[in-house]
Order: C-alpha cells, then sequence, then structure tokens
C-alpha cells in the first residue's frame, strides 16, 4: 500500500481487541487509522480507552474513518 511506499510500518487489527493488542506491544506508532465501524468495539470506544490507559502518557493521534461505502443499486 501507499505507506508501505513510504517506508511505513502498518500494522493491521481486524476488529477493536486486536487493535488494542496491537497498540500495546507497539509502543512507538505515531498515528492509528481506525474505522468507526469495526466489529466487537468501534473505533471510538477503542480511542476512549486508550485515553483511560494513558492519562499520564503522551496522546496518540487518531484519525477514525468510515469505510463501509454504499452503492446505489
Amino acid at each position: 500500500g501507499a505507506l508501505q511506499e513510504c517506508n511505513a510500518n502498518v500494522f493491521t487489527a481486524y476488529n477493536g481487541e486486536e487493535a488494542l493488542k496491537v497498540l500495546e506491544e507497539n509502543s512507538d506508532i505515531d498515528i492509528v487509522l481506525l474505522d468507526i465501524m469495526m466489529p466487537e468495539m468501534d473505533g471510538f470506544e477503542v480511542c476512549q480507552i486508550l485515553r483511560e490507559r494513558n492519562k499520564t502518557k503522551e496522546l496518540l493521534n487518531f484519525l477514525l474513518l468510515n469505510a463501509s461505502i454504499r452503492f446505489p443499486l
């Protein structure tokens, strides 16, 4: 993808729980792209949990997206 072409390390999670695990295991992440419609735990919930866990630390930069696209039939 475009980010890998810029030599960025990209981690993928398929739901909110996986996203939290990736973030716990990788402390050098600069930005988090989250889908607000993820299964099990949406992007808003992930942000809220991370902000609660990291109250005394510098907060991550988040970009929340809605990846669902609907086309008229």
